[in-house]
């Protein structure tokens, strides 16, 4: 297949359905703040898909405001095909001014153009033994040798552009080593007594830069032999904050080790607090209170501490123990809980405040200044804690000390770390000069009795406004049809106004495919315990993430965060393919009891595309590196998935897919080409029709899996195919859409996807007795209730064989599958559609049929049949084919596709097994043919030779599509002797 019609087919292309944008070279860039906070010269960064515009190098790119005037901007090369042209381009975008929930917007031009200068751009420094980060307010010095998280950290308080002595923000004699201990002996080790392996920039330029550090932790005797850490630190241009993403590494590839750790922390001391101390805390609202090491000041009243603690005290066993319907939805996790303890000169440490939704953040700082930490996810997943002293002192305790409590992984004295698995903290520091407090709160609080108070709306929105600012990073990105044009992200990303338009198709009012998901911090900060096995039932960040950008909705774009953050750290096997006790590397340490088995993906929920995915469009390299070794170790060894369509395998090969995509492997290449699509050379297997799915008989789940694996490795890599191949790919994509356009709408059938595997009419027949006949009727689809959300897969895989075909019997169908599903009968949906979907999986399934309902065909007319095919035996397995070349309507004949069998061949819809077994074959199950001809003009006589045919009788048929994908009817049939 040539390339443009791959193009038609998987973009669903220009001369099809898609009006190309006005410019080709003007990508449209925008950024909207989402969360109701302003910012101000913050650094935007979005991976872009710039395959299009058909640049080699970045300097042929550049970014311009709404005016044309060239942007303080820095673009990144991502991803970039066999020839150098570039795919993916990462862009860094300065944004003066973004007013609360406005909108900025940039276009991306090919044209080359020098950049604006960045002001107080990052600048970096290595020395033998240092590394420091530099954007014109912070310096940050880490030692590259013996590795404290800083080692010194200046801000700039005078502006006069340089870092003097007291402008220090951290003690001299501070430590900032990241510290674990570990269970059972309770040993100490830190990054500072291990080893520095590797120190890695990563995308760095003047306007953000990110310092990588890999390493091994050690102890005091020099043993560097127990678990790895990896930590990133982050700097924008101009900004005071400092984010830190912190993982522990369980990945040592000679061992089986479920590790337990006691204790994981980070501890910051702050240079001496001077004048008035106080702290500011993100409780339930925001808390101010005073801090001293003085005993004397014991005696002046409970406002007096030497430290305050802010710690996590559940999840409760209620929340565990809640119905499974409402664990799955993420309902009633702020439960998880909160306290705060004032610790005094006395020793008394009474609990000060108990309660729910906390921010997890603490502001210390005396009349020079101090700091804000922030701990993501604070009272979610395993417990936390964070303590502010009198000293100067910030302690996040990431693992706090074991006390025996009940809580997820911990058991036995500790936390334990599953094998081959990740645990990563994101934490962030923003640094100030000024004193936190004011005179005015200094005033409210003098005349207080209580252990703290509120301070004043502007010191409490000015706190909060920071740790948004920390959280919720803005994100640059192109509009829908952008993405859609360049067919980066699985598919059309279908806009608001194309399904408006789709709606309008269907006389629809309401809203459709995207349904509203529960919203706040416990559905958008994902808990690491919680039972994936439902939850991964599809690629959550990479539908996720097509949402948000279809739809702009932030909560999407959290959702996909969060979940690709679990995806990073539990959903990667790592496996080495090593065994514990005849169990895999996921399960239990024996006699801990203390990993659930939700600790790690099951075996057949892996997931590792979208991890790419959220590379691609956040440049988080994080994801990437999880992404990239999940897709190496599933193209490591297929036979261990169970074959082509067993329970895994399509969630699998998409990972090598996306693998593939972002690295152009040619070992990928070579195995996605052997193993997502063999054709089947079995005469026997293919003559009860299982065929259409190269041989694998599946249940409907497995089906849509399979098939998302088949459609998008035949879009990706079609033009590397031989037409043989291709065709069998074709034929699994089409054979499939038919099946369940045909089969699924009997009431025998019942919407029992489960087990009822249904690609093979000898299965089908078996089941309902031989009432295939029936014709399919509307309404039945879910007619007993026994269907759940992995049929919502259906509605694509119809949408597929559409796009291929031209058929609108088949976009019939899905339409009303969908109809039946989320609209006109709402009594038929199973209840548990609701608790298996995953966040925007229906959404993410139905936007392809939804972008085709949105652009009708221009050319919805198929090729003429051909009615005179001949066929010679040549003897030597030889046969010439002889017709004339058909005629199309609407635009010209642009390919062939010849078969032949050893009986006859019909039209899948005309096969029944009970009366053609033995007597006929699909058009699916029959041999494809190399070498076909390029049609003529229509009228031309055509012919051509096809070379080893094995002997005996053979049927021959043939038929055609044209330039919009449009498929004729199957030929007259022929037969032959073949010798």
């Amino acid at each position: 297949m040539n390339g443009r019609i791959l193009a038609l087919l998987i973009l669903v292309s220009p001369a099809v359905l898609v009006p190309p944008p006005a410019l080709a070279d003007d990508v449209p860039l925008s950024v909207t703040e989402p969360i109701g906070v302003a910012r101000r010269g913050e650094v935007v960064t979005g991976g872009i898909p710039v395959g299009p515009l058909g640049v080699k190098s970045t300097d042929e790119l550049s970014v311009v405001d709404a005016a044309g005037r060239p942007a303080v901007a820095r673009i990144s090369p991502m991803v970039a095909a066999e020839d150098g042209t570039l795919q993916w381009a990462l862009v860094d975008v300065l944004a003066p001014q973004t007013k609360a929930n406005g909108t900025e917007s940039w276009r991306l031009v090919k044209a080359a153009a020098k950049p604006a200068a960045a002001p107080g751009g990052v600048t970096v420094d290595r020395t033998a033994d240092t590394l420091t980060l530099s954007n014109g307010v912070l310096r940050v010095t880490m030692s590259t040798k013996r590795f404290d998280l800083f080692d010194d950290v200046r801000l700039d308080a005078d502006g006069d552009g340089k870092f003097a002595d007291d402008e220090r923000m951290l003690a001299a004699d501070a430590t900032t080593a990241l510290t674990l201990v570990r269970g059972g002996d309770k040993a100490v080790y830190t990054t500072r007594d291990g080893r520095v392996d590797a120190v890695t920039l990563e995308d760095a330029n003047d306007l953000r830069a990110t310092v990588r550090i890999d390493g091994a932790y050690g102890n005091a005797k020099g043993e560097t032999d127990w678990l790895k850490w990896t930590c990133r630190v982050t700097l924008w241009a101009g900004s005071p904050d400092v984010r830190v993403l912190y993982a522990v590494r369980n990945v040592n590839p000679r061992l089986i080790q479920q590790e337990q750790i006691r204790r994981a922390a980070v501890t910051l001391k702050l240079r001496p607090l001077t004048g008035r101390k106080g702290y500011l805390l993100g409780a339930g609202s925001v808390r101010m209170s005073q801090l001293s090491a003085d005993e004397k000041d014991a005696l002046k009243g409970s406002q007096w501490h030497t430290k305050v603690r802010l710690e996590q005290v559940g999840p409760p066993e209620a929340v565990l123990s809640r119905t499974h319907r409402q664990f799955y939805n993420l309902k009633n996790f702020e439960d998880a809980g909160y306290r705060v303890r004032h610790f005094q000169p006395s020793g008394r440490t009474p609990v000060a405040d108990v309660g729910f939704a906390c921010g997890g953040w603490v502001d210390l700082a005396g009349d020079n200044g101090g700091a804000l930490l922030w701990l993501r996810s604070f009272t979610q997943d395993t417990p936390k804690r964070l303590d502010a002293s009198a000293d100067g002192t910030l302690a996040l305790d990431v693992i706090p000390e074991y006390d025996g409590s009940e809580q997820p992984y911990y058991a036995d004295g500790g936390y334990w770390l599953g094998d081959r698995s990740y645990r990563t903290w994101e934490f962030g520091v923003s640094f100030h000069a000024r004193p936190t407090l004011t005179d005015a709160d200094w005033a409210a609080f003098g005349g207080s009795f209580s252990a703290y108070c509120q301070p004043t709306a502007a010191t409490a929105s000015e706190a909060e406004a920071t740790v948004a600012r920390l959280a919720n990073r803005l994100q640059l990105v192109a509009n829908p049809q952008w993405y859609t044009r360049t067919g980066a992200l699985w598919g059309p990303v279908l806009s608001t106004a194309e399904e408006a338009d789709a709606n309008k198709a269907l006389g629809r009012t309401h809203e459709g495919p995207v349904r509203p998901q529960p919203a706040g911090a416990a559905a958008t900060e994902f808990l690491h315990y919680e039972n994936f096995h439902y939850r991964s039932e599809w690629d959550e960040p990479r539908d996720a993430i097509v949402e948000y950008l279809r739809t702009g909705i932030w909560d999407f774009h959290r959702r996909a965060q969060s979940f690709a953050r679990n995806y990073r750290d539990l959903g990667v096997w790592r496996s080495d393919g090593l065994e514990m006790d005849k169990r895999s590397a996921g399960v239990n340490p024996k006699g801990a009891g203390a990993i659930p088995r939700w600790g790690k993906f099951c075996e057949c929920h892996n997931y590792g595309a979208g991890l790419l995915d959220m590379w691609l469009i956040t440049g988080d390299r994080s994801y990437r590196d999880a992404g990239l070794d999940w897709g190496y170790e599933q193209a490591r060894d297929q036979k261990a998935w169970g074959g082509f369509g067993g329970r895994n395998w399509g969630r699998k090969m998409a990972a090598v897919l996306r693998a593939w995509y972002v690295t152009r492997d040619p070992k990928l290449e070579k195995f996605l080409l052997t193993y997502s699509c063999p054709p089947p050379r079995d005469e026997a297997l293919r003559a009860d029709g299982r065929a259409l799915i190269c041989g694998r008989e599946m249940g409907s789940w497995m089906a849509g899996l399979t098939m998302h694996a088949v459609w998008h490795t035949y879009v990706a890599l079609g033009d590397r195919m031989g037409n043989v191949q291709r065709d069998e790919y074709e034929d699994a994509i089409v054979g499939m859409a038919r099946q369940v356009a045909r089969y699924w709408f009997f009431p025998q059938y019942n919407g029992g996807p489960y087990y009822i595997e249904f690609d093979s009419p000898k299965v089908l027949n078996e089941v309902f007795k031989g009432v295939v006949k029936e014709a399919a009727k509307p309404g039945n689809v879910y007619a007993n209730g026994g269907g759940d959300a992995y049929t919502v897969s259906c509605i694509d895989m119809m949408t597929r064989g559409y796009l291929l075909t031209g058929d609108p019997a088949i976009l019939k169908q899905a339409v009303h599958f969908w109809e039946c599903v989320n609209g006109k009968d709402k009594t038929v949906v199973s209840a548990r559609l609701q608790d298996f979907e995953g966040m925007g999986a229906k959404d993410f399934w139905a936007r392809q049929l939804f972008f085709a309902l949105a652009h009708p065909r221009g050319d919805a007319a198929p090729p003429a049949a051909v009615a005179d095919l001949a066929a010679e035996a040549l003897g030597g397995g030889r046969v010439k084919l002889t017709w004339t070349a058909p005629a199309d309507v609407g635009g010209k004949v642009a390919r062939y596709q010849v078969k032949f069998a050893p009986l006859p061949m019909v039209d899948y819809d005309r096969y029944t097994y009970p009366d053609d077994h033995g007597k006929r074959w699909t058009w699916w199950a029959g041999y494809n043919v190399p070498g076909e001809p390029d049609p003529p003009a229509a009228g031309e006589a055509q012919s051509m030779i096809v070379a080893d045919v094995p002997a005996g009788v053979r049927y021959f048929a043939l038929r055609s599509r044209d330039d919009s994908a449009n498929q004729s009817a199957i030929s007259n049939v022929v037969k032959v002797e073949v010798k």
